[in-house]
């Protein structure tokens, strides 16, 4: 049936921008934990913030094409999300681990 695909790419959608706002608060904290000594370490933190942003504003921008596809085309468009996704996981994961 029609609904059958509709409800998984809801439940989708839902579970990706769970994970979004999760990572948000994520980035959020780390953020706030800037480093305050050592002018090479600053340097680091903050490319580090600016790579994560543009990771960012990528997932950001998948998660709005994936949100304007037909029933039929989602799932074309779900490899390019979840990568972009996987991206910026990345990309935080390993600042966290940097800056912790």
């Amino acid at each position: 049936t029609a609904a059958a695909p509709a409800g998984q790419k809801e439940r989708y959608q839902k579970q990706v921008e769970g994970k979004l706002r999760e990572l948000d608060r994520e980035i959020t904290k780390l953020k706030a934990q800037a480093p305050q000594k050592g002018q090479e370490l600053q340097k680091q933190f903050r490319q580090q913030m600016a790579e994560l942003d543009e990771k960012r504003k990528a997932a950001q921008q998948e998660l709005e094409k994936f949100k304007k596809t037909s029933l039929k085309a989602w799932q074309d468009t779900k490899p390019g999300l979840e990568a972009a996704m996987k991206d910026l996981e990345t990309a935080y994961k390993q600042a966290a681990s940097d800056f912790k």
